[in-house]
């Protein structure tokens, strides 16, 4: 349970860090990520105390610490037979902590007892807090679950050190803490988090990854700016204020309803095709064309109707290409660095009829554009196939 609960608790903690700050979406860590990151460990001390606290006074601490390490026992033999070289991280902490609660029954001293308890713990502190803190840049705040686990087993192999948080701390004092321990650790996970917002603002240096096309569909004279920012900052905010499924008119985009706004159609020219060559043998169409961009662009698309076979062999430059695409459901192919002249497509047909095709290129930059205003120096662009993209498309028919 606890586990579990971690795992929740630290992806809600990213949520909420999201929602408060769109911009986290765009990105696997914060620029300043110490503060949130000890936010985290302290989120996940309060979901363990909180546990321990419910479950103590029915369970008792020994079957607790017990079943906490039997769990880790279990978990390092699944480790073993999956991924052999991380069994350690479980294994060795429960058998020191075994041994070292087998050794505490037979101290005499309560004090000896705590000490040969927090050895044992210790061994525990040594393999997984590294771990935690490997884990926290290697996946970043987006996959915080990973390390708030790893830091749930760190604290599950500490229970016996934890213990006396529970226990009166004087005889005169004959009631246990119950849910301040869990408290203070979230009033500690609550500071952390709110440091973290204050210290990790947008800057020059660090500035606002943002996501922003353009998009002109030459058949209507339309054009939309999209983003694939499903909570669009205060800047992309400026543009998009919909959301709008577009990978049919644009099948470079991905599927699903993406955020857009209205945009003025620049006078950007559309992909041209030249039919070259037109045979047909039997129930079979072949056709060579050439595709060319009119302006100068990064790539060069083009795809057939939504739901066709009727392409049965392609061949673009030189080379094979896949007749079908199944995960769009049509033909397709993207041409990364054409060359000014275009590319030569041969295609060969099933059935000797006309066949559609959506031709799609894209430039760099939004420049120019009509409605666009430069980004100011706390908003950057985020890193990926479609930012900062002008795209035209057009129907045409071979």
């Amino acid at each position: 349970m606890p586990l579990i609960a971690v795992a929740v608790a630290a992806q809600l903690l990213w949520a909420l860090l999201v929602a408060v700050r769109p911009g986290y979406g765009e990105l696997l860590d914060p620029a300043r990520p110490t503060w949130f990151r000890f936010g985290v460990v302290a989120l996940t001390a309060a979901v363990l105390l909180a546990w321990y606290a419910l479950t103590r006074r029915r369970l008792g601490p020994v079957s607790l610490a017990t079943g906490a390490l039997g769990l880790l026992a279990v978990l390092g033999l699944l480790f073993a037979a999956a991924i052999p070289g991380g069994s350690y991280l479980v294994a060795l902490p429960a058998l020191a902590g075994a041994l070292a609660g087998i050794a505490a029954l037979y101290v005499p001293r309560p004090w000896l007892a705590t000490a040969v308890l927090t050895a044992g713990a210790g061994v525990a502190v040594l393999i997984l807090a590294p771990t935690v803190a490997l884990f926290f840049p290697a996946l970043g705040l987006a996959t915080g679950a990973a390390p708030a686990l790893f830091a749930a087993l760190l604290g599950l192999a500490a229970l016996p050190v934890l213990e006396p948080l529970f226990r009166p701390a004087s005889a005169t004092r004959h009631r246990p803490l119950g849910a301040a321990p869990a408290a203070a650790a979230l009033a500690v996970a609550l500071a952390c988090t709110t440091t973290g917002m204050v210290v990790d603002r947008w800057d020059a240096g660090h500035p606002e990854p943002t996501h922003l096309m353009y998009a002109l569909d030459r058949d209507t004279n339309t054009a939309e700016w999209v983003s694939l920012e499903q909570s669009p900052g205060a800047w992309t905010s400026r543009y998009v204020h919909n959301h709008q499924a577009l990978d049919r008119l644009f099948p470079v985009l991905p599927a699903g309803k993406l955020s857009v706004g209205p945009a003025a159609a620049a006078s950007l020219p559309a992909p041209t095709v030249t039919v070259l060559s037109d045979t047909t043998a039997g129930d079979r169409r072949t056709v060579r064309f050439r595709l060319a961009s009119q302006r100068p662009v990064r790539f060069v698309s083009f795809y057939g109707e939504v739901g066709s076979h009727r392409v049965q062999q392609a061949t673009v430059e030189g080379r094979d290409a896949v007749p079908f695409l199944t995960g769009q459901d049509r033909f397709g192919v993207v041409f990364h660095g054409p060359p000014t002249d275009g590319i030569e497509v041969t295609l060969v047909l099933e059935g000797t009829g006309p066949l559609q095709l959506r031709l799609v290129d894209g430039s760099d930059g939004l420049e120019g554009l009509p409605g666009f205003v430069p980004r100011p120096s706390t908003v950057g662009v985020f890193g990926s196939h479609s930012s900062e993209l002008a795209a035209v498309a057009v129907t045409a028919t071979v």
